[in-house]
């Protein structure tokens, strides 16, 4: 039927064509790494040289608890979910190490700035507000203010100005 060599090229073959028709992505699965949804689970061996330096740099005491692959608009980032002390951070990376987006945890009540807190209040009265982010891209600032409980929870995004920009449901 077929010599062994023809067998081997065949085989060679159909790698290929099974690694071009699943893609890249199961290949990254496959090596360890979880894929999640549109990101990518990752480990800190996972971020480039100048992804890691960058981030230890800027913040020395900080814990990483996990690294994702994400996607800024069109930009391919990495992700850095982080802790230092009671401050929880994620910081965007772009692969070159410029930081591209950071989202901080902030006090719901000294933190926020009163046009959101009081935006927040005059259309959800006597709803406490369960978690906000500081979220900075670029010179842009917004505030993420969360309400509810992880399954039913309800995200509201405002710029500084108390105006809503965005209202969502995160179900997570």
């Amino acid at each position: 039927m077929f010599s062994s060599r023809r067998f081997a090229a065949l085989m060679i073959l159909l790698v290929i064509m099974t690694v071009g028709v699943f893609g890249i992505s199961n290949l990254a699965t496959a090596k360890g790494m979880r894929k999640s949804g549109s990101t990518m689970k990752l480990t800190e061996k996972d971020l480039p040289p100048t992804v890691l330096s960058t981030f230890q740099k800027a913040y020395p005491k900080a814990i990483i608890n996990g690294v994702r692959k994400e996607k800024i608009d069109t930009v391919a980032c990495f992700e850095i979910e982080s802790t230092e002390g009671t401050m929880h951070r994620n910081l965007f990376y772009s692969t070159d190490g410029t930081l591209q987006e950071m989202e901080e945890q902030i006090n719901t009540t000294t933190d926020l700035p009163a046009p959101v807190h009081t935006a927040f209040n005059k259309q959800y009265p006597n709803t406490p507000i369960s978690m906000a982010w500081r979220v900075t891209r670029g010179m842009s600032t917004t505030y993420e203010v969360a309400m509810g409980k992880s399954k039913s929870r309800k995200e509201l995004i405002f710029d500084p100005n108390g105006n809503i920009m965005k209202s969502e449901r995160s179900g997570y």
